[in-house]
């Protein structure tokens, strides 16, 4: 256990050693964050705190996180957040970790809410979303989950990040690392709003980050799991102006979603769950992480198949549907994803290469 007097340098070093002697890669800049963390300072401001002695406070929750991480729980529940585009995301095992990966997800969805506002603004709105109509997220009554707080140890997150051209902007590095600040939030044409659904949300990770980017997108965040939704409750608590554009409700898929919105909307989000049953995960994975947003079904793909054959019924004409990929999957995707009658079907690659994100679009 640590001395009181101890100086953040004496524990950065101890954290260090530990980490490295349990087995984890980048021992030193995990070692940091626990640090970060526990002295309660911004990242950006960690360097002046390291010849300072470090409080009672401060060393009872050092040795906490550096306890939990060493015994193999995930840094981001560790540290209780985590950075996500602009974003910075209250986490704990009642959620997936948000992962660079997704961050693409997001910003092929904001792409797509791009084309639909360009299009809205040389043509308008037709069909039973016409312009004029009432927003739908301050006209439903979607169940919202009150808020619950962030656990005791989550007292430092992570900021912004710089950009890769992986469909719209995201991070190439640590998700954690502080960047230059975000663009402007984008608008379509005067009065008119987008419509979102952001499904499986987790976190909220997806669809606060549409909210937080566009200033003319309402969206529904919806979760299968009470648990998720509190969590994403308290990270929309903290999004200031936008969350009055974003509501949360709770139901599998399409069936928390308010009738008015069939037909209506302009991008479906979601990172399902979509590893096989009985498929094989790292430990720290599938011992922390929450089952019910990791499989789905014998083959990983019955989460994926319920939106591709929902998603027409949902989308208004030439909206699009975004969806995270296994590994090795995109091409049975793309088979469902014409089955349901979805045109436009491409594939994007992650940071890595990998095929990661599906966009369908409705025929217009």
């Amino acid at each position: 256990m640590s001395g009181g007097a101890a100086l953040w340098r004496e524990l950065l070093g101890e954290a260090t050693e530990r980490l490295a002697a349990a087995g984890v890669e980048s021992a030193d800049v995990e070692a940091r964050r626990i640090v970060v963390a526990a002295a309660g300072c911004d990242d950006s401001a960690w360097h002046s705190e390291l010849d300072r002695p470090a409080t009672r406070r401060g060393v009872a929750a050092f040795d906490r996180m550096l306890g939990r991480r060493a015994a193999g729980e995930p840094l981001q529940y560790v540290v209780g957040s985590w950075g996500f585009r602009t974003l910075d995301l209250f986490v704990d095992p009642r959620v997936l970790i948000p992962r660079p990966e997704t961050e693409i997800v997001a910003g092929c969805a904001l792409d797509e809410l791009q084309r639909r506002a360009d299009a809205l603004q040389s043509t308008g709105r037709g069909g039973p979303g016409g312009g004029g109509a009432e927003p739908l997220c301050s006209s439903t009554q979607a169940k919202v989950v009150a808020a619950r707080p962030p656990a005791p140890d989550a007292s430092s997150g992570a900021g912004g990040g710089s950009g890769v051209p992986l469909c719209s902007s995201t991070r190439g590095e640590e998700s954690s690392r502080p960047g230059p600040p975000p663009p402007p939030p984008r608008v379509s044409a005067p009065g008119e709003m987008l419509l979102a659904a952001d499904l499986g949300c987790g976190s909220g990770a997806i669809g606060l980050s549409l909210a937080a980017e566009r200033v003319d997108v309402e969206v529904f965040c919806t979760d299968v799991s009470a648990d998720a939704l509190a969590v994403a409750s308290a990270n929309l608590a903290g999004l200031g102006r936008p969350a009055r554009r974003v509501r949360l409700a709770e139901g599998s898929w399409f069936e928390a979603l308010p009738v008015e919105a069939r037909g209506r909307l302009d991008v479906i989000v979601s990172n399902p769950p979509y590893i096989a049953e009985g498929g094989s995960l790292p430990a720290e994975i599938t011992d922390h992480e929450p089952p019910v947003a990791l499989y789905s079904g014998e083959t990983g793909l019955e989460a994926t198949s319920t939106i591709l054959a929902g998603a027409p019924e949902w989308l208004a004409p030439g909206g699009a549907v975004v969806l995270e990929l296994a590994d090795g999957t995109a091409g049975r995707v793309r088979e469902l994803a014409g089955t349901a009658g979805l045109a436009d079907v491409a594939v994007h690659p992650d940071l890595n290469g990998v095929d990661r994100v599906l966009v369908a679009r409705r025929p217009t």
